[in-house]
């Protein structure tokens, strides 16, 4: 083992502009901010120091590890498949127990020093609750995005530290400033013990680099986690220090020059030549260094013993294999009856389309099972993954049976399935005040509201871009950071306005808070009855302020201190069955007003009103009368009005409009000569406008 010169900890932040793990920096940042993580890093490292050199004495036992993915997503591709992720313990399970196929590769000066660690992992199958589990905890959340910590501190999104290795699973990380794209990063065990820090413990991956297939690949990813998984157990890279000692503290780890000196693995390559004899070429062969992961197959023994010290010296991580944690975290599988459990392919899903049932029934195995699907074109099944259509919009629950030799179990999950509309109702415009306190109704935009929190769109009477009320996301300095804000649409047929530029618009207002606040609006679209969204608009930072410096407690007081937001739906023009997500995500900043939701050919805003509709004008070209024909979304008195090309009126009058399809009929004067005519109904805050020739 290399002797310890220093207690420095420096030389960890990756250099290159390829960077792949941020590992070393963000443990370096923990250590800035608790001094007590420095000295158990050191003191751990400086024990390693009388371990005897490369002894072949293994502990008694193999070492099984629980894992569970947190996949944080918005359904996008970064919602990986459950195939892809056993994919990655495959690979995890081969390199802990050297059984990885590529180690014939290893070089034979290599080969001596090589180590079979005997750690297994195995995707929990009882949750911290004591319920059922696939080991993949999917979580709705952006937070996904530009992760970091983030993705830790979100609800229901990590589980005990010293029960499970804690994976979360992100579209991509947020370097925090070092260079390069970052594919992943871990907490090393002395970042965990007895500090702040023991809540962020485990790793977070980015999701084309787990595993091998599905969105990742076999050349470039499976061996991020493995090197991850390293750290985890408190190995570090061989480039530590680079040339100089300590390094990894390890013998039979050839120290190298610098972060990505091995990154194509040329077998010529000797970096540094201060090497205990005899003096080594650099080992890319070892998965804790930046070689490309296809060249990666092996740990060596000194690595072994620090892993091992890893377990004798942390509780939390000794945890995690014991007899009592494998019982509990469904791991060690012990005689007697199963406990029902299941997952679905959707909990949210249009008429007439299949939703896959999967039993994921834990403690024993279950030899028989029994489904129950009420509202179901199937309402009984008795495989293990059943798939089944709904005919009618609802809620519906899901029941299963589970039995084997040793007893039966039952799970009931009320209100398990939401089955929406296959087809719009809304025909081409959708407009959304909050006047009425039962907006939401069964076709008005809803609040979607996170289980466990009582933070999300509420409606307020402090402020309103028009009339009296307005939904408020209610950010305050103490919100958590990442919490979303989220409003969803119901299903719009925008056909009919194919080829008239249609547009999401809405009204905002927003004050900066302080300099460091960063909350962000979005907007989502699925096309799917909400199965699956892709983000459509981003407004951050300085783009959402309508005021530009304001109080905590911000509260707009005039139209002035509104700003509008508009999304081109020219992509979605076509579409018969399109829903859209309006979301807020807090970055601890103030409050955000929303107003004047419209879908249609016009920006809602100060000057236009917020619902404008189409009508049929019949006959074409018109002579000496017109028809207009029109669905009324309100009563009331409305305002006839048509304008020749140049803008100027030649007919006004008052009429009275019912709610509902109608024709207005109009004699046509000696005013209409020979042209192009504009004709518009306004009845409250609706108008509805056609374009007509007379002859």
């Amino acid at each position: 083992m290399k002797k310890l010169l220093t207690l420095a900890f420096v030389g960890l932040i990756c250099l290159s502009t390829n960077a792949q793990c941020l590992s070393d920096q963000y443990n370096l940042e923990l250590m800035k901010k608790d001094s007590n993580v420095y000295k158990m890093y050191t003191e751990f490292y400086a024990n390693l120091a009388s371990m005897p050199a490369n002894s072949t004495t293994k502990r008694a036992g193999k070492i099984i590890i629980p894992v569970v993915f947190h996949v944080i997503h918005t359904n996008g591709p970064e919602n990986i498949s459950r195939d892809q992720i056993v994919d990655q313990i495959r690979i995890l399970n081969e390199d802990f127990s050297y059984t990885n196929a590529n180690k014939a590769n290893i070089r034979n000066i290599f080969k001596g020093v090589a180590a079979d660690l005997d750690i297994e992992f195995r995707l929990a199958t009882i949750d911290p609750n004591g319920n059922c589990t696939d080991g993949v905890n999917r979580v709705y959340n952006s937070g996904h995005i530009n992760a970091y910590n983030n993705p830790k501190s979100i609800p229901l999104a990590r589980w005990p530290n010293d029960m499970y290795l804690n994976v979360w699973v992100v579209s991509n990380i947020n370097s925090a400033g070092a260079p390069g794209t970052i594919l992943g990063f871990a907490q090393f065990p002395s970042s965990s013990a007895g500090t702040s820090f023991n809540s962020t413990d485990g790793i977070v991956m980015r999701s084309d680099y787990v595993g091998s297939i599905g969105t990742s690949n076999l050349s470039t990813a499976g061996r991020t986690l493995t090197h991850e998984v390293g750290h985890y157990l408190g190995l570090l890279h061989p480039f530590t220090d680079s040339c100089t000692d300590p390094g990894d503290y390890c013998d039979d780890t050839p120290p190298v020059a610098g972060t990505f000196t091995n990154a194509n693995c040329n077998p010529n390559t000797n970096s540094c030549h201060n090497d205990t004899n005899p003096d080594l070429p650099d080992q890319f062969e070892n998965y804790m260094d930046y070689s490309n992961g296809s060249c990666q197959a092996m740990f060596t023994l000194d690595q072994q013993k620090i892993v091992d010290a890893t377990f004798l010296t942390y509780a939390f991580r000794a945890n995690l294999t014991s007899p009592a944690n494998l019982k509990a975290t469904g791991t060690d599988v012990p005689a007697g009856p199963p406990i029902a459990g299941f997952t679905a392919s959707t909990r949210r899903v249009c008429t007439y389309k299949n939703v896959t049932f999967t039993d994921i029934s834990c403690q024993t195995p279950g030899t028989s099972r029994t489904w129950t699907f009420e509202g179901a074109n199937n309402t009984t099944s008795t495989s293990a993954n059943p798939s089944v259509a709904y005919t009618k919009p609802g809620l519906y629950p899901v029941t299963l049976t589970v039995t084997n030799a040793n007893g039966t179990s039952t799970k009931t999950e009320t209100n398990f399935i939401e089955v929406v509309r296959s087809s719009a109702i809304d025909k081409g415009y959708l407009a959304q005040g909050f006047e009425n306190q039962n907006f939401e109704g069964d076709e008005g935009w809803k609040v979607l509201k996170d289980n466990g929190s009582n933070e999300y769109f509420a409606l307020t009477n402090k402020a309103a871009f028009d009339g009296s009320n307005s939904l408020l996301a209610d950010i305050k300095f103490y919100t958590r950071s990442g919490k979303l804000f989220r409003l969803m649409s119901p299903a719009v047929d925008l056909r009919p306005l194919t080829g008239q530029s249609p547009k999401l618009s809405f009204m905002s207002a927003y004050a900066k808070p302080n300099a460091n606040s960063i909350d962000i609006l979005r907007v989502w679209s699925s096309k799917d009855c909400g199965n699956t969204w892709i983000q459509r608009y981003e407004k951050r930072g300085a783009d959402i302020y309508s005021v530009p410096n304001g109080a905590q407690n911000f509260v707009p007081e005039n139209k002035s201190q509104w700003r509008q937001h508009s999304v081109s739906l020219n992509f979605a023009q076509n579409d018969s069955n399109i829903m859209f997500i309006i979301e807020v995500q807090s970055g601890a900043g103030g409050p955000l007003y929303i107003d004047n939701i419209n879908i249609s050919q016009f920006n809602t805003n100060v000057n236009n009103v917020s619902i404008n509709r189409n009508m049929t004008v019949f006959p074409i070209p018109a002579k000496s009368e017109i028809n207009l024909g029109f669905e009324s979304f309100q009563a009331g008195v409305g305002q006839i009005e048509i304008t020749n090309a140049l803008g100027q009126s030649v007919y006004s009058q008052t009429s009275d409009i019912k709610e509902g399809e109608q024709v207005l009929n109009i004699n046509l004067n000696d005013q209409f000569k020979s042209g192009i005519y504009f004709a518009s109904v306004k009845v409250g805050n609706q108008v509805i406008i056609s374009k007509f020739i007379v002859e």
